[in-house]
């Protein structure tokens, strides 16, 4: 999951050794405009048996270019984060290293790592590997957050479009609300009673507003307007 290390350093990439260099994307061309920070108490094959609250963060990148082409709305996604903690109250002066191998699934004959976080970057019709390293998350100011990020970011078209990069950027993002999903591969939500069950043993509630259903699901807005 992890892009290597030498093949950003060493100056090539997968599509100059197959005979041209490949465009480059570099470090500060990743801005972002504006960000989200969601929650969602799931299980499923990827996360495991035992209910987990589990967090995304979407960033709105600035115009990136991509080749030849400029892409007005790259947007890059962090999900099925695993932190330790049972609310957005909780994340404000964190810092978490992430990259960590949490469970093994076994599938088609193999056996595979399951990371604590994963994460991409839409450019225009295609999703790249984002590998998000570091977390720090700072001040809140009302319901934002500043958040800071370290990772790498890989091409997975073939050939590369772009040389592996290892990245920063800072971000302020909105906290946004908990949906109580139950299992991810399945049908049905969580009953509004299962919800509180859930909600209750994973959250510290006092950072939620009272739990609303909300297109079948049971959402819980964050409580930090003050």
């Amino acid at each position: 999951m992890r892009p290597s290390g030498p093949d950003a350093a060493d100056g090539r990439s997968a599509a100059g050794v197959a005979g041209g260099p490949a465009a480059a994307i570099a470090p500060d061309d990743l801005v972002a405009r504006e960000g989200m920070l969601d929650g969602a108490i799931q299980w499923g094959e990827a996360e495991g048996d035992d209910a987990l609250l589990l967090h995304t963060i979407t960033l709105l990148l600035a115009p990136l270019r991509s080749g030849a082409e400029e892409v007005p709305d790259p947007k890059l996604t962090l999900h099925s984060l695993r932190l330790p903690v049972s609310s957005w109250a909780q994340l404000e002066g964190q810092t978490f290293e992430l990259g960590n191998v949490v469970r093994e699934i076994t599938a088609d004959g193999g056996t595979y790592p399951i990371y604590d976080a994963y994460g991409s970057l839409r450019l225009g019709a295609a999703y790249h590997d984002v590998t998000p390293t570091r977390l720090r998350f700072g001040r809140r100011d009302g319901c934002s957050l500043a958040l800071h990020l370290d990772g790498w970011l890989r091409a997975t078209d073939t050939p590369p479009s772009f040389a592996p990069v290892e990245f920063a950027l800072d971000a302020d993002v909105q906290i946004g609300p908990v949906h109580v999903v139950g299992d991810s591969g399945g049908d049905d939500f969580p009953t509004p009673g299962e919800a509180a069950e859930l909600a209750t043993r994973l959250l510290d509630v006092g950072a939620y507003e009272r739990a609303v259903v909300e297109d079948d699901c049971t959402v819980l807005h964050p409580r930090c307007s003050a």
